[in-house]
């Protein structure tokens, strides 16, 4: 790290823990980035089989057609830290009835030896707000190895931007920067980043499209002006 790096404080997060932010700075950890553009999703290691992902029209696009998660690898994989994140922009969904949409961001993704990590996923579900915002956990990519962590509502819309952080054994969940949740969990300690096709009930010609890919590395950094913050190393630094 080189240049005069700004800081940002949030008090979310283990103690005494610091990431630097970018902005105004010539600090860039591991960042990898794709608006499909290519539409042949050569970026990407879909799980074998996977039925449900389809690069089309600049987008990715997840189909209603199985009810268990499809973890995406980028790259070969590229190589992260073990913090990490994945964002992703939701553009538009259609169908009817509930439990449509289902996709989202995924981070610490690997074979193990069948695909497994945490994603988040958005699902459609009519209620008020319309949307469940979930943070799941897949083992051996089946409806019996998956498990759905924590959820809250969301009144999703065309452009925001959905987050999964994973630092530590602390997950976080943000749309357009902001915290919906986070979450405590060490079942999956390293991995790549990525997306999924999320896990949910029913299968049918419903489908959410997604743009704008981005993840990378959270690298953790011990920073001495922790000592002149009012609640005295007591959260993280987060990147812009």
């Amino acid at each position: 790290m080189s240049g005069n790096v700004p800081w940002r404080f949030s008090r979310r997060g283990p103690t005494g823990y610091y990431v630097p932010s970018t902005r105004g700075g010539n600090y860039e950890p591991h960042i990898f980035t794709d608006n499909f553009n290519d539409n042949d999703g050569s970026n990407w290691l879909l799980t074998p089989g996977d039925p449900c992902t389809f690069f089309q029209n600049g987008k990715v696009e997840f189909k209603d057609t199985a009810s268990v998660p499809y973890p995406a690898i980028f790259g070969d994989p590229h190589v992260v830290l073990v913090d990490q994140y994945a964002e992703m922009e939701f553009i538009s969904e259609r169908g009817s009835g509930s439990f449509r949409g289902k996709g989202g961001p995924a981070v610490r993704l690997a074979d193990r030896p069948n695909r497994s990590g945490y994603f988040m996923t958005a699902v459609f579900t009519g209620g008020s707000p319309p949307w469940t915002m979930t943070l799941g956990s897949v083992a051996d990519q089946t409806p019996f190895g998956t498990t759905q962590l924590d959820s809250d509502l969301w009144d999703l819309q065309p452009g925001d931007v959905l987050r999964l952080e994973a630092v530590g054994s602390l997950l976080r969940l943000l749309i357009n920067g902001s915290l919906l949740f986070d979450y405590t969990d060490s079942t999956w300690t390293s991995g790549a980043v990525g997306f999924s096709w999320g896990a949910g009930a029913g299968a049918g010609t419903v489908a959410s499209t997604w743009d704008n890919w981005r993840g990378g590395s959270l690298p953790r950094v011990i920073d001495p002006r922790a000592a002149n913050e009012p609640r005295r190393g007591s959260g993280y630094w987060f990147p812009d």
